[in-house]
């Protein structure tokens, strides 16, 4: 992920998916990288396997990608949500044999 002290924030390429944390932008990934790390953040949360991570379990991970069509209709990029006003539930996350909460 780049930074957002980056020089590229200054001039980021519509190539690369902002990564917003409860509306704060908090840098770039590449639209190469971002599936990956999307699933990186969600195997983190679901396994808590590393507790320096400190990935809260409520973590709503979302991921909207760039769509086939020359003009996009929703913006993509990677939105992270912890704010307690949100509808939460328990769901299955068969990728990773674990309940997830979203």
């Amino acid at each position: 992920m780049l930074s957002i002290t980056s020089d590229l924030c200054l001039n980021y390429k519509s190539t690369y998916y902002p990564v917003m944390f409860d509306g704060i932008v908090l840098g770039y990934v590449s639209k190469e990288t971002g599936e990956s790390f999307v699933r990186s953040l969600r195997f983190l949360k679901c396994t808590q396997s590393k507790p320096e991570y400190n990935i809260p379990r409520t973590l709503e991970i979302a991921f909207l990608s760039f769509s086939g069509y020359e003009r996009n209709l929703q913006w993509p990029g990677i939105f992270l949500h912890t704010t307690p006003a949100r509808f939460t539930r328990p769901v299955k996350n068969i990728e990773f044999d674990c309940i997830e909460w979203i």
